[in-house]
């Protein structure tokens, strides 16, 4: 497979639905051979398997991440990341080596634009708003 034009990154995300609740995402990097599997449990990302490491994520009540141990319980972040209450980074309180790019509300976060990815909009944090208005609000004047 070819990346199209300038393109040094694409992501695709694969869903398996499997019989025990467990919904596995495949987040796949065509840039090298890294494959990201999360794993979650009642909504909420628990575990990730990146070139056969497994790395389990301990989030707080809005399931975003905060803490990640090894197979075996051993921290991998100096420190829990701890949150504003719209999604800022609190200084201070932002531990390194977190090694998911998923972080508040479990949302993946583009770094270099300083928002998170929801889906169908762009998150600001530093702002507390979306970028751009919601599609599905109905017309003000609709009978």
């Amino acid at each position: 497979m070819t990346l199209p034009g300038n393109a040094t990154t694409v992501r695709v995300e694969l869903f398996d639905y499997m019989t025990d609740g467990w919904v596995a995402v495949d987040d796949v990097s065509l840039t090298g051979p890294t494959v990201t599997k999360y794993y979650t449990l009642g909504g909420q990302r628990v575990a990730m398997r990146q070139g056969g490491v497994l790395t389990y994520l301990h989030g707080d009540h809005l399931g975003s991440a905060s803490l990640a141990t090894d197979a075996s319980g051993t921290k991998i972040t100096d420190s829990g990341t701890r949150y504003y209450p719209y999604g800022a980074t609190r200084p201070g309180l932002a531990g390194t080596g977190l090694p998911t790019d998923r972080r508040f509300t479990g949302q993946r976060e583009e770094a270099s634009l300083g928002c998170y990815d929801y889906g169908a909009r762009p998150y600001a944090p530093a702002l507390g708003r979306f970028l751009q208005a919601d599609t599905l609000v109905p017309e003000l004047l609709a009978s």
